[in-house]
């Protein structure tokens, strides 16, 4: 404030209040925001929750956050949310699908598309045989209902006729998609597990082979299922394991290949074909997944040639990446908003509550390059989990896989069969 006016109003007995217009004796004016005000207008002033300007409470907006703001950063920074109708910043607001801008205690009120990613209220989702939620829009142009179960399914899961293939083909040894088996844990109880499918394709009558390759041990140890993205395939899925217990069964998934290839099953030499591993993440922390994106963003080149694979539309790592625009300091927000949740397609897919999917491996019926595949999902997420988290957002893919090659030579003869593999692929 102008010092004359200052001493102008000291000279005075009483002041005029620039915010009530009361008279007030001089000593008892404060100045708040520029201007001269008395006790109890003194008391509505308060400071702008963005900015830090100060003005009265009546020239302010209160906001989600119990707090104020000034109009000017009303204007351009907040919006109310559609659905609640309180203040928020628009980073805290999420489009939904069908346009509202929602807060996230709002969003708790909508689902996520598992097709479009998009969110939308429960009214306007329905659920499909794999346990997903799609929404209308979703359903009308990517999915259908089979006239048999009524359960929804891609269309590209159901025959010409409309029926899913548990419906058509009525066989015990050749389930649907995701038929939902009961799961049996191998090995000891707190883990980790690791569980398995394997795709092979090109088979003559993927019925006839179903039954002679069904599980001797009535699918406690595998089952198989349809897969709409093999031609005229079968997805064997392998009960999860730890990895002594692979260790044990490692003969009799040597005798299972070397059958399915005698069936005329092939998966290496395929463009349909491909495995993908489960870990368990009940021992994983927030951290720990966070370094483990980082790494898979970081470490593309070098397990890409160690998985044999590269593939945008199934195992996508652009998504991973893009996520976070190359900023791997981001990742752990990202995760903990959920995004990564949004994506089932892609080189690590969290989409499932219990376990992380590991989607980058070619298929294969070689034994020895499954081991491998299984060793490098454990030793990677245990490396990863050890690594300190500063050293994963700053070091190079060089710098990190050079760091995980140290680390497995650190158990010698244990790793040798994943280092001598890794050796063999150049990496």
């Amino acid at each position: 404030m102008n010092q004359d006016k200052v001493l102008e109003i000291e000279e005075k007995e009483e002041v005029k209040c620039e915010r009530c217009g009361g008279m007030f004796p001089a000593d008892e004016m404060t100045e708040h925001g520029g201007d001269m005000v008395c006790a109890d207008c003194a008391a509505g002033y308060t400071t702008c929750t963005y900015c830090g300007a100060v003005c009265h409470e009546d020239d302010m907006t209160q906001t989600s956050e119990d707090g104020y703001v000034c109009d000017s950063c009303l204007d351009e920074y907040y919006r109310a949310c559609d659905d609640c109708g309180e203040l928020f910043m628009d980073d805290e607001l999420t489009t939904t699908g069908d346009g509202r801008s929602v807060c996230n205690s709002c969003l708790s009120d909508y689902m996520r598309c598992a097709s479009c990613g998009e969110f939308f209220t429960r009214d306007d989702m329905r659920g499909t045989a794999t346990r997903d939620y799609i929404c209308d829009n979703c359903y009308d142009e990517y999915y259908g209902t089979c006239e048999e179960c009524g359960y929804v399914y891609r269309i590209t899961d159901l025959d010409r006729n409309g029926y899913c293939h548990d419906c058509a083909s009525n066989n015990i040894g050749l389930h649907d998609y995701h038929h939902g088996g009961e799961v049996i844990f191998h090995g000891k109880k707190e883990g980790p597990h690791y569980g398995m499918e394997l795709e092979a394709d090109k088979f003559e009558d993927q019925y006839n082979s179903a039954e002679e390759l069904a599980d001797p041990n009535s699918e406690r140890d595998y089952c198989m299922e349809h897969d709409g993205s093999l031609d005229d395939g079968i997805e064997f899925i392998f009960q999860p394991r730890t990895m002594p217990s692979w260790d044990k069964y490692f003969p009799k998934l040597v005798a299972l290949t070397q059958s399915i290839k005698d069936e005329g099953g092939r998966s290496f030499n395929t463009e349909t074909c491909s495995v993908h591993i489960h870990r368990s993440r009940v021992d994983l922390t927030d951290m720990a997944i966070t370094k483990l994106i980082t790494a898979f963003i970081k470490l593309r080149s070098q397990l890409e040639r160690a998985a044999q694979r590269r593939s945008k539309q199934w195992a996508s790592f652009d998504f991973l990446e893009n996520s976070v625009e190359g900023n791997c300091k981001l990742v752990y927000k990202t995760f903990k908003k959920g995004w990564y949740r949004s994506n089932r397609y892609v080189a690590l897919n969290l989409t499932h509550p219990g376990t992380i999917e590991f989607r980058i491996f070619k298929g294969t019926l070689a034994p020895d390059t499954i081991r491998a595949y299984l060793m490098l999902v454990h030793y990677i997420t245990e490396w990863a989990k050890r690594e300190p988290i500063l050293r994963m957002v700053q070091g190079t893919g060089t710098e990190l896989w050079a760091d995980f090659n140290e680390y497995l030579a650190e158990y010698g003869k244990e790793t040798k069969i994943l280092r001598d593999y890794l050796a063999k692929k150049g990496v």
